[in-house]
């Protein structure tokens, strides 16, 4: 998928990032050798085949390229959330045999140092986002991780992608919101692609040669949702994936959004019925006016296919009020097509009608 990827969409922006307040970008062409150099770390610190390297930290291009990194490796990318307690990551990687885990700050080092003890398939951590708070063993930086790739030929990483096989594992998903301890799911390379490439029609994805999509990226990765949009959709359709801040669900996302204005968006309720909540993929109407997100008002202002915001954190539409809390519920005040992904189908929202924010609810 990301050879096809490459060849389509190379000199395409694929990853848009922000660092001191300036947007920066990484092209296909870019981020296939970064997951390559990547991937050659994991193999010098030793990652085994079928083992995981587990990632804990914010939405960012190290995630990307790591997880990336890792399959071309054999590894299996794990995910674990960024508010998870010491011993639930040490449930987490414990259970999917963690060679290596990914941390983006101090934060989350220090939960590692805790339960490192305790894991004994970890060989290395690496830290990307702050440098450590002093020099440790078998504790990287970034920067040194990637130069660690240099010392693994190229060939020897390319016999190992020739290697793999499609029902080959290469992800796994812990589920949270379960009792007892999170399960993991595993998740094939032919699993991935194939809900890469049919699973976005939900969304009405389109590929780059049609337009690019831009999509922000703020959910939490290790969720399937999130990765699936995020990670192998963008690859698999050769959408620009643009990276929030970490406080995104704070409020600071309404800004990244006005900023990237993106093409595609996915929400999700988690409250709004017994199971749990879902996802959904929005796109503007042919000519429908898109308005502004959440209070930020209701006057159209923004090209059509390049809303400021499709669905946000709090569960309105852009031309749609919130209905009742936690009912999921919201009235359309201006037309809006809305791709449900639990049929696929374009269902026009028109004003006036009311209409559920999650898959597999019917309007009231």
């Amino acid at each position: 998928m990301f050879y096809e990827a490459l060849d389509k969409y190379g000199d395409l922006i694929a990853l848009g990032f922000k660092r001191q307040d300036k947007w920066e970008h990484i092209s296909y062409s870019q981020y296939y050798l970064l997951a390559r150099r990547a991937a050659k770390g994991f193999l010098k610190l030793g990652l085994k085949q079928a083992h995981s390297v587990a990632i804990l930290g914010f939405n960012s291009p190290e995630w990307f390229f790591s997880a990336v990194g890792t399959v071309f490796a054999g590894g299996i990318v794990t995910g674990i959330y960024t508010t998870s307690s010491p011993e639930a990551c040490q449930y987490i990687a414990y259970d999917c045999c963690a060679n290596v885990i990914m941390v983006d700050t101090q934060k989350q080092l220090e939960k590692i140092l805790k339960i490192w003890k305790q894991l004994p398939h970890l060989k290395a951590v690496v830290i990307y986002k702050e440098p450590p708070p002093n020099k440790m063993a078998n504790v990287y930086t970034m920067e040194e991780f990637m130069e660690l790739g240099n010392e693994v030929p190229e060939e020897a990483l390319d016999a190992i992608i020739d290697t793999q096989q499609p029902n080959q594992c290469c992800v796994l998903v812990y589920t949270s919101g379960t009792t007892g301890n999170p399960k993991g799911v595993m998740l094939s390379q032919d699993n991935i692609t194939w809900t890469a490439r049919y699973g976005s029609q939900a969304g009405d994805i389109r590929p780059a040669e049609v337009q690019q999509e831009v999509v922000v990226s703020y959910l939490p990765l290790s969720h399937i949702a999130a990765q699936i949009y995020d990670l192998w959709t963008g690859i698999q359709w050769g959408a620009q994936v643009c990276f929030a801040e970490p406080d995104a669900l704070k409020g600071s996302l309404v800004n990244t959004l006005r900023e990237v204005e993106p093409t595609s968006h996915m929400g999700e309720d988690h409250g709004a019925h017994p199971g749990g909540g879902g996802s959904v993929w929005l796109h503007p109407a042919k000519d429908a006016a898109v308005g502004h997100v959440g209070d930020l008002g209701a006057e159209p202002h923004l090209p059509r296919q390049r809303p400021e915001a499709l669905h946000n954190q709090t569960g309105r539409l852009p031309g749609a009020s919130q209905g009742s809390p936690g009912t999921g519920i919201c009235q359309v005040s201006k037309e809006l097509l809305w791709s449900g992904p639990h049929d696929g189908r374009d269902t026009a929202l028109l004003p006036g009608s009311q209409h559920p924010l999650v898959c597999g609810l019917r309007p009231q």
